[in-house]
């Protein structure tokens, strides 16, 4: 029998007829190690992995467990080292630096090798050792079971390395994505391994290095450890600490995220949680692994859901935030009934939201208080992210509207961890407060679907243009936000396989390496962004906006323009009137365009980027309006006028970001807010955005669908009342 889990060896060994054995071999042979008893039942219970070798370290822990239960008793003890772990041996050298690395994976062609650390390699595990022990943040942790490792080079030198070993013992996220019960899990852990180191060598920058390793080794792995170990692997999982990475690496890899894990190393026994939260992600190595393990499919979280499905008051606050993991069940529940409370009235206070109820607000502070690491913005967001996905699902084309918006709390001197979002504020210190960074999901129709990502942080830099920017890596700039949001639109892109995601950015996302990104998945999720930038082209003196503005190819066309809302002067910033809707004029105008690099030390080398750009200036604006003028660079393909409107149609839906805003800041107060600590801001403002997603739906399904019965967002009580009002309306007429 092969026996190559490490529970059903416990269980084996633990029995009464082997305790029995055992019992009888020590009273025959009192010399008897512990490390030879297990040799002995490895003999005797045929515990021989599928490789041909005993199961001796399975049984060994085996015995452990049978001793520190008081069940057997070795005469001989066994030395125990007083460390926490056995030091691993290492070169006790230092190793070169990597040297020279090109900025982009795409320069390194072939030089890039991946090594497989045989079983006697002394000289290469030492190695690895020695990059793990002194750049890895795990140090010397020792990996647990199966080992296969692996070290990366480019030009000889060392610049990282990988190591797979056993999988986590139980984990809920996955084991509830795997749909496995106690008796699947003990056979058929073996199948399923971890990733649990991942180095890249400090002074290592190289753009998308980290996902083309990932995807170079799992091509590999599957063959390498059914090699070594007889044993074909099903799947690879592993964890991200969400503080220190934000697991890009791995969504590139086409890695699967899973959710959170509870922060319970492998031997917390008594559920202490001292480990830090961190992101579940896995890799399917073997697609059939369910239909060979018996396990059924997941239910599908992510099912296509109609967009007036769930909007009544006493079920829109359930669907969008209930049986969220928040390490309580009541916690969950108590979020549900704040944002049923704050739906209810979205500009007022909590306390006036509940009319000074003393529960309610205790409940409220009590989960704004709560020390559980699992309470974070991105968590109450969570369960509103998938519900967005389930609704865009529904739609053939959705346009995923990335913005930012700053939210100023000055006025909350000592409220902690806000950061500095202006560089204006008292003695030219900037003002305190929060940025907010959302991606917004529209219809074509310009409904609101929701948020499926967002970030709320505090910035650091009150200068963002300070420093040698052109020598800054894109990560390491504020702008780098743009990039993140939109490879979380991919992601969500692969969620919908049915669905196009159209993704339409302003100005500010006229990044030379967002372009390279989104020309890399054009078909995937293209984009629609407004160029900031009179760029250079290939094979032509003209620049962009020029080049535009002479093309053969245009044409008229109208557009409706919403109201330009009045602003006063402050400052030196212009105020402008208020004007009424109005039908624009425009002269429009596409070219199929090669985007030169930017001549900065770190683009200057970059590979030339073709797209399509699109052209459009009113004509004839009115007295006071801001004129449209647009030059939009798009990953779509414009052939004719039609696709040059369709262009156009996309980048107007916009505007629904900025509607957002406005409803999140006027209707919903969220600058009002009055907490001790950002984080607890955070948690506000995440209900406060799905209330003002509701809002705006509510209206603009009111404007676009007023056929829609009213049953359908108003419970009865509500419609008794709105009929009282309409006869009172109607007497008085």
């Amino acid at each position: 029998m092969s026996a190559s889990v490490k529970t059903t060896i416990k269980k084996r060994i633990g029995e009464e007829d082997n305790i029995k054995f055992i019992k009888d071999e020590l009273q025959s042979n009192p010399g008897h190690s512990m490390s030879s008893m297990a040799k002995l039942l490895c003999t005797r219970l045929s515990l021989i992995s599928p490789n041909g070798k005993m199961q001796h370290s399975c049984c060994l822990v085996a015995l452990q467990s049978l001793v520190a239960g008081g069940k057997i008793n070795f005469l001989k003890k066994r030395k125990f080292s007083r460390r926490k772990y056995t030091p691993m041996l290492r070169l006790n050298e230092a190793l070169p630096p990597p040297g020279e690395i090109p900025d982009s994976v795409e320069k390194m062609g072939d030089g890039i090798e991946i090594i497989l650390i045989g079983e006697a390699d002394d000289r290469l595990k030492r190695t690895w050792n020695e990059l793990i022990a002194t750049e890895h943040p795990l140090g010397e942790t020792r990996p647990c079971g199966y080992q296969v490792k692996y070290l990366v080079t480019y030009g000889g030198r060392y610049i990282g390395a990988m190591g797979f070993s056993s999988s986590a013992l139980r984990l809920e996220a996955r084991d509830k994505w795997l749909t496995w019960g106690e008796a699947e899990r003990e056979q058929h852990q073996s199948r399923v391994l971890n990733m649990s180191r991942f180095l890249i060598r400090n002074g290592v920058r190289c753009s998308n290095l980290a996902s083309h390793l990932l995807s170079k080794v799992m091509k590999r792995f599957k063959n390498d450890f059914t090699e070594r170990y007889a044993i074909s692997p099903w799947l690879v999982e592993t964890f991200v600490d969400t503080e220190k990475y934000s697991g890009t690496c791995y969504k590139a890899a086409n890695w699967e995220y899973l959710g959170q894990t509870k922060g319970r190393g492998r031997y917390d026994r008594y559920s202490k949680n001292a480990k830090s939260i961190k992101d579940i992600y896995v890799y399917t190595l073997e697609p059939g692994f369910r239909s060979l393990a018996g396990l059924s499919e997941p239910p599908d979280r992510y099912a296509a859901m109609d967009i007036e499905t769930g909007l009544g008051t006493s079920e829109w606050a359930e669907q969008e935030f209930g049986a969220i993991e928040l390490g309580d069940r009541r916690l969950s529940g108590r979020l549900v009934k704040i944002a049923r409370d704050k739906g209810g009235s979205p500009a007022a206070s909590y306390p006036q939201a509940v009319n000074g109820d003393r529960l309610a607000m205790k409940g409220y502070y009590h989960l704004l208080s709560n020390t559980n690491d699992e309470i974070t913005f991105g968590q109450v967001m969570s369960r509103h992210a998938e519900s967005t996905i389930r609704r865009m699902k529904s739609f053939k084309t959705v346009i995923a509207v990335q913005d930012t918006s700053d939210l100023n709390y000055s006025g909350l001197a000592k409220t902690s961890g806000l950061g500095k979002i202006s560089k204006n504020g008292k003695n030219g210190g900037g003002s305190s407060g929060l940025m907010l960074h959302s991606v917004f999901m529209v219809s074509e129709g310009g409904l609101p679907l929701g948020i499926p990502y967002a970030e709320c942080t505090a910035p650091a830099i009150i200068n963002r243009n300070g420093g040698d920017r052109n020598r800054t890596p894109i990560e390491d700039k504020e702008s780098f936000r743009w990039i993140s949001h939109y490879r979380q639109t991919l992601e969500i892109a692969g969620k919908c396989p049915g669905t196009r995601i159209v993704s339409a950015m302003d100005r500010e996302a006229d990044i030379y390496e967002l372009f390279e990104v989104a020309c890399d998945n054009r078909k995937t999720a293209p984009v629609v962004i407004r160029a900031q930038h009179d760029r250079s082209l290939e094979n032509t003196d003209l620049k962009l906006f020029e080049y535009l503005r002479r093309s053969p190819t245009a044409f008229t066309a109208e557009i409706n323009v919403p109201p330009q809302r009045g602003r006063e002067r402050k400052g030196d910033e212009p105020g402008r009137p208020y004007l009424p809707a109005r039908i624009a004029k425009l002269k429009v105008s596409y070219e199929k365009v090669t985007i030169a690099p930017p001549k900065t030390p770190l683009l200057k080398d970059h590979a030339p980027l073709t797209m399509h750009a699109v052209c459009a200036i009113e004509v004839n604006p009115p007295a006071g309006a801001e004129p449209i003028k647009w030059f939009l660079l798009t990953t779509l393909e414009i052939e004719s006028p039609e696709d040059a409107l369709e262009c156009i149609k996309y980048y107007k839906c916009r505007w629904r970001i900025e509607e957002f805003h406005r409803v999140l800041k006027s209707a919903c107060k969220v600058e009002a807010h009055k907490h001790d600590s950002a984080e607890k801001l955070k948690i506000v403002i995440a209900v406060d955005m799905v209330v003002a997603w509701r809002i705006m739906l509510l209206t603009l399904l009111g404007r676009e669908c007023p056929e829609m019965p009213a049953d359908i967002v108003f419970d009865k009580h509500e419609l008794l009342v709105m009929d009282l009002l309409d006869e009172k309306k109607k007497r008085r007429t």
